[in-house]
């Protein structure tokens, strides 16, 4: 038998024919390229269909074949987003389930992973570039893998969904090899939660590192933050009522000052926001919920916290208007956005334990407890975790 000579080798090679042979996006050829096995071609699929609104549906189901099939990239990209509530409905379970399979799960199915190394080893005539371009049918997936099990020990340690679990959060950060796994390690080792972890290597002292750059201690948080925050994808803002539509985000942009209709200019930036038009973009939601935000819009403060927190618009550390995250969402906090309770929680937080003020804790813990009384177990579980942290705050 050669080269690629059963029916499953030789659908593979077909597939790579297609799809590694194609410069420029061509749907019906990364399309067949896919019905054929290639799992790389039904991610990048899947990721250029889910840009637009209208094709988003195909994208998430070529994605999920894609996470079936093995890839890490798939399977962390939808953990992301049912974590957040992006594009799917929100559903922390299922994304636990995808980082776990994707840090700890077979890549690709060994079979079509074999064909690609035998065409490597027994094609001699092929082009360098050509022996380049097949290795991309099974890519290094090592770096998506180290962040699925950085993100399912975010969930672990956090008690997002599921009961806290430190021993396991530390098991997986071990193995993540991400900055936030070691930053997450530095702190449990820091403030003694984690007494399990003396058997790893671990720096108490990575956070000091960074007083004189702070900027880069939060940078380095981003993909915490868009794993545990509660994100403005998964809530309606009030005043869906009012139909958007380009023309009258256009209207709300460059004719009101959002202090008459503040409801509509936080709708209509969570239209841009969630890429329900035709050409969303962030910085546009960005200037509606600054204007919603003048009309004390709750939605409008809570996601500009949250897109300040995360540098969606790539600002500053202060924005034009001079204020941070904790500042927008504490505005939402107190116009009673229970959303903005636990990310504004989390982020002081945060602060707290980079700057081992007792201060912090304690506002902190406030806002988990009124969180915690929505009925929300999360809440609960991060009070717990900011008593703890407080009583050895110094």
């Amino acid at each position: 038998m050669g080269l690629f000579g059963s029916s499953e080798e030789k659908r593979l090679e077909k597939s790579i024919q297609i799809y590694e042979n194609t410069e420029i996006y061509d749907e019906d050829r990364w399309k067949k390229a896919a019905k054929l096995g290639h799992v790389t071609a039904m991610y990048d699929l899947g990721q250029r269909l889910t840009r637009s609104y209208v094709y988003r549906t195909r994208g998430l189901e070529w994605l999920s074949r894609a996470a079936e099939e093995g890839d890490s990239r798939a399977r962390y990209q939808l953990g992301v987003w049912y974590m957040q509530g992006r594009y799917v409905p929100r559903d922390r379970q299922k994304a636990l389930t995808l980082f776990e399979q994707g840090g700890f799960g077979k890549d690709v199915p060994a079979p079509r992973l074999e064909a690609i190394e035998k065409r490597l080893r027994q094609v001699d005539d092929v082009d360098p570039s050509e022996r380049q371009s097949v290795r991309k049918a099974g890519p290094n997936l090592e770096a998506r893998r180290n962040l699925c099990r950085t993100c399912a020990g975010l969930i672990y340690e956090y008690g997002r969904g599921v009961p806290v679990d430190v021993e396991k959060a530390v098991e997986y950060y071990h193995h993540g090899f991400t900055g936030v796994a070691n930053l997450r390690l530095s702190q449990l080792s820091r403030y003694g939660v984690a007494e399990m972890t003396s058997t790893y290597r671990i720096d108490p002292d990575l956070v000091t590192r960074y007083q004189d750059h702070p900027e880069e201690y939060w940078q380095e948080l981003e993909p915490m933050l868009s794993i545990l925050l509660e994100m403005p994808f998964a809530y309606r803002p009030e005043g869906d009522s009012y139909e958007v539509n380009m023309d009258n985000c256009a209207y709300l942009l460059h004719h009101s000052d959002g202090r008459r209709y503040p409801h509509r200019c936080g709708f209509a930036g969570w239209r841009h926001l969630t890429d329900q038009m035709v050409y969303p973009k962030w910085d546009l939601a960005a200037d509606l919920f600054r204007r919603g935000y003048a009309g004390h819009d709750r939605y409008s403060a809570f996601a500009l916290g949250v897109m300040q927190a995360l540098d969606w618009c790539k600002w500053d550390p202060h924005n034009r208007d001079g204020r941070t995250p904790v500042d927008y969402l504490q505005a939402a906090a107190e116009w009673g956005f229970v959303p903005a309770q636990y990310n504004l929680a989390l982020l002081l937080s945060l602060r707290g334990e980079y700057s081992g003020d007792a201060e912090d804790f304690r506002q902190a813990a406030r806002w988990a407890e009124k969180y915690a009384a929505s009925g929300d177990p999360d809440g609960e579980r991060l009070l717990e975790r900011l008593s703890a942290r407080r009583e050895r705050a110094v």
